[in-house]
């Protein structure tokens, strides 16, 4: 088993899901604790991302099918990568005046990101290996994804409410922030005065925003792990055993 090219393509493809895993937890929090948004609402308002995610993975996805075209990942998994760090830089930007039309660009910019990843990874670590080994390859894929994305997502709940804890007093020093940070981001506007909401929402925005740029910076790591998938054609695999009866056949004619 090609064990570089194997746990490239799980390092990658766990940087890639937790992109997504960051996205779809903390923008409904920041649409419902900073927009105000009702979490029926908050559904609504992350659709943007997840439909141009839908749109840019097989059948309909034009990438992918330049993907299957030329037959290598690696620019596109790297490209993806970037658009990926791209858009997480510019959620960390959101604020309580954000404006729709921005956070729709950020989310569809982040959604094409997501779509044209989160396969290439695998069908990079498909591609090459030979028959036998797929499926032990594929679980070291599952392992990682698992595994990686529940550590770091409990890294990026530890930045949010480090965050929001240290952002309150700064934001909003009346505010008692044990109470807020209790209440949780739908209930919190029940015991913060009008005079102290604008503080507490700018606190939720910039604890949120550490999360994005962690994420930003996993996005770049999956911009380095992308180099290591291996430069194999997926549209003619250079499988073990392939070559190894191609030697064969080669030295059967050359002993005729």
């Amino acid at each position: 088993m090609k064990a570089r090219g194997v746990w490239a393509g799980a390092l990658t493809h766990c940087f890639f899901l937790t992109n997504v895993f960051c996205a779809s937890f903390f923008l409904p929090i920041y649409f419902q604790a900073v927009r105000g948004a009702s979490p029926m609402m908050s559904g609504v308002y992350v659709l943007a991302s997840i439909l141009s995610q839908l749109l840019a993975v097989p059948p309909t996805g034009k990438l992918e099918t330049a993907v299957q075209r030329t037959g290598y990942v690696i620019p596109f998994a790297i490209a993806a990568a970037i658009i990926g760090a791209i858009s997480n830089g510019l959620y960390s930007t959101s604020s309580p005046s954000t404006s729709t039309s921005q956070w729709i660009g950020y989310q569809i910019l982040n959604g094409v990101g997501r779509g044209v990843g989160m396969p290439l990874a695998v069908i990079a670590v498909q591609a090459s290996l030979n028959h036998a080994d797929i499926a032990m390859g594929n679980s070291i894929v599952m392992f990682a994804q698992s595994l990686g994305t529940a550590i770091l997502l409990a890294v990026s709940d530890t930045l949010f409410e480090g965050g929001l804890e240290s952002e309150l007093p700064k934001h909003a020093p009346l505010v008692d922030s044990s109470a807020v940070m209790a209440a949780g981001a739908t209930h919190f506007r029940d015991i913060v005065s009008a005079q102290d909401l604008p503080g507490v929402l700018v606190a939720y925005s910039l604890a949120i925003d550490r999360v994005f740029y962690l994420a930003a910076g996993i996005s770049g790591l999956a911009v380095f792990t992308s180099l290591f998938l291996g430069w194999v054609n997926i549209r003619h695999p250079q499988r073990p055993e392939n070559d190894a009866i191609l030697l064969r056949d080669l030295g059967a004619q050359g002993g005729n």
